[in-house]
């Protein structure tokens, strides 16, 4: 009896507990933008190059980079994106292209695209997919960019797609 009167206890502790956060705020590019990265991520031990701020999942498989570049605020979006798209074709092989698609991140607009490519390891090919979104900030623009082993496990893609629908602009890019 006392048992499960402390078990109803508990379960009415716990739903009246306001909604807990997993997931953590992270500011980068010199506090320009904020991503929320999800609990347990971290930094990575070392940054690719050009990138502002990178992270990756619990696994270590999965990393997320932000990367600015200067001078890409003027090229339009699809620009931006083709441009990176064929910077990629000349380092991996080319497995799948996405459809291109651009639309409002807040209150960024942004454009998006998913490649599917495949990089030498030794003797063998290793498959990735890649998630970019690119938008242009004042005179630059920045790519967010994931990479993940395939196949994709859905919960690995929502969380890739909920940290890039997370950005924000804190500054001015004229600052």
């Amino acid at each position: 009896m006392r048992l499960n009167a402390a078990l109803l206890w508990g379960i009415a502790c716990v739903t009246l507990l306001p909604e807990v956060s997993w997931a953590k705020e992270e500011m980068v590019a010199d506090g320009k933008l904020a991503l929320t990265i999800p609990l347990g991520w971290k930094a990575v031990p070392k940054l690719q190059a050009g990138a502002k701020a990178g992270f990756q999942s619990v696994d270590g498989h999965t990393q997320v980079y932000v990367i600015p570049f200067a001078g890409g605020g003027n090229s339009s979006n699809f620009d931006l994106v083709r441009n990176y798209i064929e910077v990629y074709k000349q380092n991996f092989a080319l497995i799948q292209e996405g459809d291109y698609k651009s639309g409002k991140v807040g209150d960024i607009e942004a454009a998006f695209q998913v490649l599917d490519l495949a990089i030498l390891q030794g003797d063998n090919q290793v498959k990735y997919r890649f998630f970019l979104m690119v938008f242009p900030m004042g005179p630059d623009a920045y790519l967010i960019q994931s990479s993940t082993p395939l196949p994709v496990h859905d919960y690995r893609k929502k969380e890739i797609l909920e940290i890039m629908r997370s950005v924000k602009v804190l500054k001015s890019p004229f600052d």
